[in-house]
């Protein structure tokens, strides 16, 4: 296995160029409100992203080499929630699956990319141990489960060239590379193979971008908010309402459930319609930020 891992990092051809990977950010995706059946007790769902210079720029892989800068996903509690009908990677969940049972949705996996439940677009390897992806973010059985930090020595994940999901998107020129539900402050370093510009360009690594976040105590103590969302469900227009001691500025964002942003704006005003009609069916999240970014208030929102 470590054979096959090392020459899949000769493939390429490796050199330093001036940055084109500028961040990496943590994202509050929802906090348990008891209203998510098997959504676990107390927790919280976060996504991790890379955000590039370029909207061309493409996202490789997220690697570790033995003696070098390991990766590692987790929390202060080294708790990882991981769904019965989950996956390894956001591509081993069924969106199928999903509509059945919502909480699997927050399962904690790796990501290159939105992502979709078509199998194989994002591929991982590891020899330190062998194991570690299957031991951290699979189940074994058919129970949900509690699983330790995600550390690699020596491994991968990573997409094949010709994969749009790995090209940054959005305003942020983001990629989604990790989804962790955690009872804990969330902790993450990374290391990256990125092609700036796009995949006919140099392969270039990114070392050693660390990001912390600290767990809130529920969703309804983040901050003051009166947020209202009617109807919803909603099938042509939704109406998002939101006092916070009356100021104004923060940004609301339509997010799907395999963490892609498909609709934005700032909130001017103290009432913002959303167009749903050419939205696809399921399941949304409604994810307010304040004026410096952070996530202060997540709502579902369902689409029919």
């Amino acid at each position: 296995m470590k054979k096959q891992y090392l020459l899949l990092l000769a493939l390429f051809a490796v050199v330093s160029l001036n940055a084109q990977l500028s961040t990496v950010s943590i994202e509050l995706v929802y906090s348990d409100d008891g209203t998510i059946e098997g959504y676990p007790e107390g927790f919280n769902t976060w996504r991790v992203y890379a955000h590039f210079d370029g909207a061309d720029d493409v996202l490789s892989g997220c690697y570790a080499v033995q003696g070098g800068q390991p990766l590692v996903l987790g929390s202060s509690t080294n708790q990882i929630w991981n769904a019965a009908f989950g996956g390894v990677s956001r591509d081993d969940i069924s969106d199928i699956v999903v509509q059945q049972f919502p909480a699997v949705a927050y399962d904690s996996y790796v990501a290159v990319g939105a992502g979709s439940d078509a199998p194989g677009s994002v591929q991982y390897i590891a020899s330190s141990p062998q194991t570690v992806f299957q031991d951290k973010l699979h189940v074994s059985g058919s129970e949900d489960e509690m699983d330790t930090n995600l550390e690699i020595e020596d491994g991968m994940w990573f997409s094949f060239i010709g994969d749009v999901d790995a090209v940054a998107s959005g305003a942020e020129n983001e990629v989604l590379i990790a989804q962790i539900t955690t009872d804990g402050d969330i902790d993450v370093c990374m290391n990256f193979q990125v092609f700036p510009g796009g995949q006919a360009g140099d392969l270039t690594m990114y070392d050693n971008f660390c990001e912390t976040a600290q767990a809130p105590v529920g969703v309804d103590e983040v901050a003051k908010v009166d947020f209202q969302v009617y109807p919803n469900p909603a099938s042509d227009i939704a109406v998002v309402s939101y006092l916070n001691d009356g100021s104004i500025g923060g940004q609301l964002e339509v997010v799907d459930l395999s963490g892609r942003v498909v609709w934005t704006t700032k909130m001017n005003t103290e009432r913002t319609i959303i167009d749903v009609s050419t939205f696809a069916e399921g399941l949304y999240l409604l994810r307010l930020k304040d004026q410096q970014g952070n996530a202060i208030h997540v709502e579902k929102l369902l689409v029919d």
